[in-house]
C-alpha cells in the first residue's frame, strides 16, 4: 500500500519549547499513530492512501484541513494545548482531554511548560456523571445475525452509588445500526 507523508511548510511559533515538541511529533510520525487516527476518527481512504475523517464538525478539528489531513492537525492541536487561556471559551485541554493526555504520555511534556486550565465545565461534568464503571451491554445477542449482535448495543455508566434503581437510572450511550444503508 502506498503511504503518504504529508510536509507541512511551516511548523515555528513564538514558543521553543513547542517547536521542540512539534519536530519531536514529526519524527516520531505521531499522526500515523493509531491512536491518534482513532481519536480523530480517521479511516484510510482509496488505494492511494490519504485520510478522511468520519467526524464532521468543524469544532472537532484545530485545522480547517484537520478533516483531511492527520499530520497538519497534529501540529494545529499541540499549539492549541499551548495557548494561553482566554476567559471567553473552554480552553483546548479542557475540551479534548484524551488528546491532551495522550501526547502528554506519547511526547512526556512537561506540564510546567503548559498553560494550567481550570477545566470547570469538564469537572463539573464528571462530577456530574459521577461514574464507578462502564459496562458494554449486548441487550439482544443473536450470534448468527451480527446486524443484531452488533446493532443493539450500549454503553451503561454505573454510578458510584448503590441501591435499587441506581443501575435503572445510570447514564447510557447507544449504539444502533441502520442495516438498510448500503
Amino acid at each position: 500500500m502506498l503511504s503518504i507523508t504529508y510536509v507541512v511548510p511551516c511548523i515555528a511559533s513564538n514558543n521553543a519549547y513547542l517547536d521542540n515538541m512539534i519536530r519531536q511529533a514529526i519524527e516520531k510520525k505521531l499522526y500515523h499513530n493509531k491512536a491518534w487516527l482513532s481519536l480523530l476518527h480517521y479511516r484510510e481512504k482509496g488505494p492511494l492512501g490519504g485520510y478522511h475523517s468520519e467526524a464532521d464538525h468543524p469544532g472537532f478539528f484545530f485545522s480547517p484541513k484537520g478533516p483531511f489531513n492527520p499530520q497538519i492537525e497534529l501540529i494545529a492541536t499541540m499549539k492549541a494545548m499551548f495557548r494561553p487561556e482566554s476567559p471567553n471559551s473552554e480552553h483546548p485541554q479542557c475540551s479534548f482531554p484524551a488528546r491532551f493526555a495522550w501526547l502528554k504520555k506519547e511526547l512526556n511534556i512537561d506540564l510546567s511548560k503548559l498553560p494550567n486550565p481550570d477545566c470547570k465545565c469538564l469537572h463539573d461534568w464528571m462530577e456530574e456523571l459521577d461514574v464507578k464503571k462502564v459496562t458494554i451491554v449486548f441487550p439482544a445477542a443473536y450470534l448468527n445475525n451480527p446486524s443484531s449482535m452488533f446493532g443493539h448495543l450500549f454503553m451503561r455508566f454505573e454510578p458510584t452509588e448503590s441501591g435499587e434503581g441506581a443501575l435503572l437510572m445510570a447514564n447510557t450511550i447507544n449504539f444502533a445500526a441502520d442495516t438498510s444503508a448500503q
